[in-house]
């Protein structure tokens, strides 16, 4: 009996003793483990900071976001509860919401995530983040037109959170070519490289190529235009870019054309979207919807002030065109320009 009461008294002893001096040491330990990728290791820091201060928020706080990673949801959702329990006023309640609606979210319980979005975004309306995971969870579940006003809150919030962009290009990519056109380009003008900008190009790209084919020989172009584009063409209604859309058709179709074969994959986009925002900006008096009143201004400016050229570079860098590359390489000081004006743009 003695000897395992000195065996669990020496295994006491070997264990590390931490004072409050250490708490700021053993956060900055997890958040960079955390940030590695080391998720287990970051919540064992978190953990040693609550034995110290078992109410100390920040711990807690950052363990919660640690367990969304790790798929400790069912912890993750305990500990927000007591959050918002303990301290509801404090400053990162609003990521509390965030860390327990995505928790639901990924345990399989979005009806319920959306309600702890919503519920946060009623105490935090100004939250960019509570619009865009509700957006998220609503689009997982198939409703789409209700993640897209999810999405267009974000952006009127934080206009160049890209994620949104992207996820607003996705919904409308099937049912308004040009308004998916311009999210997945400012998506790409934001976050140019990586995995998520090499997706979003190719869908870009498929997007201006829609409709556009070629006869086995080469010599002869088709456009096909859908019956819907037509019909809507005809009527007003919020964001219609119909007519917008049957000329930047024609735009894409010229690609063929010999004094444009030798373009690169950066001039080319440009010569189409100079083409596309030249007619928003004809038809811009009687646009209407969130695309037109968001979007189309912004593409204006950069139009007008000679951004639209590097813009387009800039959202080619996945094309796998050297000419690009060296075009970009040249031209260092129109970039630090280009993101100079998206920096200080003003947001309708």
């Amino acid at each position: 009996m003695k000897r395992n009461l000195l065996a669990v008294l020496l295994c006491l002893m070997a264990l590390p003793v931490f004072s409050q001096n250490d708490i700021p040491r053993l956060m900055k330990e997890g958040v960079a483990l955390h940030d590695e990728g080391k998720f287990d290791e970051a919540i064992r820091k978190y953990d040693s900071v609550l034995a110290i201060d078992a109410n100390y928020y920040d711990a807690m706080f950052e363990k919660s976001y640690t367990l969304t990673m790790n798929k400790g949801y069912d912890e993750c959702i305990v500990l927000c509860k007591r959050m918002l329990a303990m301290d509801p006023k404090n400053t990162n309640t609003r990521g509390v919401y965030v860390n327990w609606g995505t928790a639901l979210d990924d345990k399989g319980d979005p009806e319920e995530a959306i309600k702890v979005y919503t519920e946060g975004i009623g105490k935090f309306p100004d939250y960019y983040l509570l619009h865009f995971n509700k957006g998220v969870t609503l689009m997982l579940s198939k409703k789409n037109e209700e993640a897209m006003l999810c999405y267009q809150d974000a952006l009127k919030l934080k206009p160049l959170h890209a994620s949104s962009h992207q996820f607003s290009g996705r919904i409308m990519a099937s049912s308004n070519r040009i308004a998916s056109i311009l999210s997945f380009f400012s998506f790409l003008v934001i976050e140019p490289q990586g995995d998520r900008a090499k997706q979003n190009y190719q869908d870009l790209t498929k997007l201006v190529l829609q409709g556009i084919s070629t006869t086995n020989d080469g010599k002869n172009v088709n456009i096909n235009i859908d019956a819907s584009v037509l019909d809507k063409s005809k009527k007003k209604t919020d964001d219609n870019f119909a007519s917008a859309e049957l000329l930047f058709s024609m735009s894409s179709a010229l690609d063929n054309d010999e004094k444009f074969k030798d373009e690169n994959a950066g001039a080319r986009l440009f010569r189409k979207m100079e083409s596309l925002v030249s007619m928003l900006k004809e038809q811009k008096s009687g646009g209407s919807g969130f695309y037109w009143k968001f979007y189309v201004p912004f593409f204006i400016e950069m139009k007008d002030k000679d951004q639209l050229e590097t813009a387009c570079y800039l959202a080619t860098v996945n094309a796998d065109d050297a000419a690009v590359m060296k075009w970009l390489g040249d031209n260092k000081e129109k970039i630090e320009g280009f993101y100079g004006w998206l920096k200080e743009y003003k947001w309708k």
